[in-house]
């Protein structure tokens, strides 16, 4: 065999096993597309998917939910109390009671509830790729989970420090959306 038909040979082997990868990658796919298919009739995520023939390889955007409440022992500065929290997130048990300690107005206790429930939730998905419905009856710390405005100079220490830590979280998730839900879910809810 001359060198010509050795390097024709060589080329004819490597094709056939590019040929074979690219046959294997289009099965992994269409297995990767059902289950994807699966998880999206569970409302769990949201895709956007490239062929791996023709584009970059497949982005998923987990979607998931926090539902969370809070309060506070006494609500009457400057000597506040002792602040607690609930969280939920998605399906899973409620997070209930999560003592806070002192020094805690309602407003510093619901945003401590919400950075936790996102701390919980960055353990369990990645959170580059996570959009996320935090759902309160708090108008004010839904507010401070997208706002890009600094607190009055006015605003107590806490309250300060609370929504610095909200925005640490926040800036760690490719989205946050909010809504607002009225005490009463609240209270069906957690039970405070």
């Amino acid at each position: 065999m001359s060198k010509t038909d050795q390097k024709i040979r060589n080329l004819e082997i490597h094709l056939d096993s590019v040929v074979k990868k690219r046959v294997r990658l289009q099965e992994v796919e269409a297995q990767v597309r059902t289950q994807i298919q699966i998880l999206q009739k569970q409302k769990q995520i949201q895709v956007t998917i490239k062929s791996v023939s023709t584009g970059p390889p497949i982005a998923i955007t987990h979607q998931h939910q926090i539902e969370a409440d809070a309060g506070t022992s006494r609500n009457v500065p400057p000597l506040y109390g002792n602040g607690y929290g609930s969280y939920k997130i998605d399906d899973r048990p409620i997070v209930s009671r999560v003592q806070f300690g002192s020094g805690h107005s309602n407003n510093s206790a619901e945003i401590t509830a919400i950075i936790h429930a996102l701390r919980a939730l960055r353990l369990i998905t990645d959170a580059s790729n996570a959009e996320v419905l935090i759902r309160s009856d708090s108008k004010i710390a839904l507010k401070w989970c997208t706002a890009t405005e600094q607190p009055k100079e006015n605003t107590s220490s806490a309250f300060r420090s609370a929504i610095a830590l909200l925005r640490f979280e926040t800036e760690k998730f490719k989205k946050i959306k909010t809504q607002w839900r009225g005490r009463q879910h609240s209270v069906n809810l957690f039970g405070h």
